[in-house]
């Protein structure tokens, strides 16, 4: 069994008011987090949408899981809180992410115990089994503890440099556990308007987004 995480419950907060909610830019026919949900499905498996965002919740209707404010303040709080639905395998996906076919078939035939996907400065995907529940859940609490006391982003950048043995305040990325994606791999997040019109620019109107519908 696996458990797909796809979470999607944060503030936005350096989205532009008015732009609407980024989890359904659109991606050739289909809003952002439908595509990943369809991705999903397509390769055998049903993803749960962790949110708050009840336009989410309707796109998502047969499985979601909704959290108060407080379970939601980070990210690594946001996974925290699904502590009680982990399956012997957990993969966890971002709901403002495209992701490529390549990483997603990546993510989903990896096999081992622990492995994270992204670049220098974002992650973008989480695969872990049953040998690592332990060893997450103890990162998972250190990032949140530096996120409450220390102002810490509480991002999975951080929950990574917990599970590798980093400092919080090492920029070091590269280590076993980490899978870099790099050009020229489409799959990117969004966390400003600009960043989606270089992307529709460069990728949507230059027609190299695949795993279609």
């Amino acid at each position: 069994m696996t458990t797909i995480l796809i979470l999607a419950a944060g503030e936005q907060a350096r989205w532009e008011i008015g732009q609407g909610v980024k989890q359904f830019l659109p991606i050739i026919s289909e809003p952002l987090i439908v595509r990943t949900q369809r991705q999903v499905k397509d390769r055998g498996q049903s993803p749960l949408v962790v949110t708050c965002h009840q336009n989410i919740v309707k796109v998502s209707p047969a499985y979601y899981m909704i959290l108060k404010k407080e379970e939601r303040r980070w990210t690594a709080e946001t996974l925290k809180t699904t502590r009680w639905l982990w399956e012997p395998r957990v993969i966890v996906l971002l709901g403002d992410v495209v992701y490529s076919k390549a990483l997603m078939d990546s993510i989903f035939e990896y096999g081992g115990p622990l492995r994270f996907w992204g670049t220098i400065h974002e992650i973008y995907a989480i695969s872990f089994d049953s040998r690592r529940f332990t060893e997450m859940e103890q990162a998972l609490d250190k990032v949140i503890h530096h996120a409450e006391y220390e102002g810490g982003p509480g991002k999975l950048r951080k929950v990574y440099q917990a599970l590798a043995g980093y400092s919080f305040d090492h920029n070091e990325i590269h280590h076993p556990y980490f899978e870099e994606v790099i050009h020229p791999d489409y799959t990117q997040d969004f966390d400003t308007v600009q960043e989606w019109h270089r992307f529709v620019r460069e990728k949507l109107n230059q027609k190299v987004i695949d795993d279609l519908p």
